[in-house]
């Protein structure tokens, strides 16, 4: 199943939580409009995450993919059961993006 598809199934549950890891600048440029926005490099990022329920549902996206893929592999270290990460991230999903929550 696509990222998009598991992601419409699971927000329907209520289940989904899509996150933006990229910096806030990049973020008020444009974004999903249900995405929260936690920056990768931001000195707390690891303390962010750790706030986190580990058995929710979570779905990823940089600019290029790079940022949430180490993201989604600290995750699962950390202990989160389900997380998913957007190939390509926005550079190449942006149309996608700006349409979930509509």
């Amino acid at each position: 199943m696509s990222f998009f598809a598991l992601y419409e199934e699971k927000s329907a549950d209520g289940e989904a939580v899509l996150i933006d890891v990229r910096t806030p600048g990049e973020y008020e440029d444009g974004h999903a409009v249900p995405a929260v926005n936690i920056d990768y490099y931001a000195g707390d990022f690891q303390n962010s995450l750790d706030k986190l329920d580990r058995d929710g549902t979570y779905f990823l996206y940089c600019r290029s993919g790079n940022r949430s893929s180490r993201t989604m592999a600290l995750m699962e270290k950390m202990g989160f059961h389900e997380v998913y990460d957007l190939a390509g991230g926005w550079s190449r999903n942006e149309e996608r993006l700006r349409t979930l929550g509509e």
